[in-house]
């Protein structure tokens, strides 16, 4: 708070403000800030609700067992954590400088690589859910495999909401993000409810895959509405086609040997190799994902 009100006071100051714009400027901040509060009350909740709901019909075993598959699928935020800390300062600019056709290419490109990162991820969790879960959590845990699964594919497909909750954000509209999470997460509890009495763990990993999925798409279409287009290139399809080619071929052949942690090393590495080789054959890459490299390159060597 010390930090924040100093240096707004300098730029206050370096501005040369009127009382009365200076009110009007902090009315403003108070005004974007304040659904942020909230907001991250919501999202606590939002992600605790299977918990609380599979407490209510069963025992703090069952909500044992389910954290741990919900622990695991906090990977699939890793690639989206990366992307807005190097982005959202370029993309606060640009959108400042008004320059709304780079603000749609760098969205674009960074969708795109949150999706590839996140579908290694995927495979990962999808076709070794109980060697992932005895990995971190041990054999009393493997329960977990089937909402794992559930899961991972929830997350896939709603993996970069962040990033499309940031693009709201810069565009001012907090109060749209904060009426998102209550819509959400009213119907994930609703869902819970009506799933969890029914199908336990895996209603819960349904009610939210469910939550999530839709609070994607809801974002989706609220970016079109704001900047005029879709944060998605036409390149994702056949990411995807190429991905379920892969992730039938690993799936069908993964049985044949051993889920040890040594063996899924080496099937990782080998889906790995074949995954990027196949992007590359079919035109997945282009100059600007080059761009992205070279940044993310520069920047790990700035930090150390």
């Amino acid at each position: 708070y010390i930090i924040v009100h100093k240096n707004i006071q300098l730029l206050f100051k370096q501005k040369d403000l009127e009382k009365k714009e200076k009110r009007f400027l902090e009315a403003e901040i108070f005004s974007y800030s304040w659904p942020l509060i909230v907001v991250g009350t919501l999202y606590n909740f939002l992600y605790w609700t299977d918990s609380l709901v599979l407490g209510y019909f069963n025992d703090a075993v069952v909500i044992g067992i389910y954290n741990a598959a919900i622990t695991l699928i906090f990977f699939f935020a890793i690639a989206q954590d990366l992307f807005i800390q190097l982005f959202f300062p370029m993309l606060s600019e640009k959108y400042a400088q008004n320059k709304k056709e780079v603000l749609r290419d760098i969205s674009k490109q960074v969708m795109k690589w949150v999706y590839m990162i996140n579908i290694v991820i995927f495979a990962a969790l999808f076709i070794f859910p109980g060697v992932m879960i005895n990995l971190f959590f041990g054999a009393d845990y493997i329960a977990a495999e089937a909402p794992l699964r559930i899961l991972a594919f929830g997350a896939l497909l709603s993996g970069f909401l962040g990033l499309l909750l940031i693009l709201i954000s810069i565009k001012g509209k907090t109060k749209t993000i904060l009426m998102d999470y209550l819509i959400f997460t009213i119907l994930n509890l609703l869902l819970d409810v009506i799933l969890v009495k029914s199908y336990g763990m895996n209603g819960a990993a349904i009610a939210t895959s469910i939550s999530f999925v839709l609070f994607t798409f809801v974002v989706l279409f609220q970016i079109k509405k704001f900047y005029g287009f879709f944060p998605v290139k036409s390149v994702m399809i056949k990411i995807t086609v190429v991905a379920a080619v892969l992730l039938l071929l690993a799936y069908l052949i993964h049985d044949y040997f051993s889920h040890t942690i040594t063996n899924m090393i080496i099937f990782g590495i080998m889906f790995l190799i074949v995954y990027m080789l196949a992007l590359f054959l079919t035109g997945c890459f282009d100059e600007q994902d080059w761009e992205i490299l070279r940044l993310i390159k520069s920047k790990v060597i700035r930090n150390k």
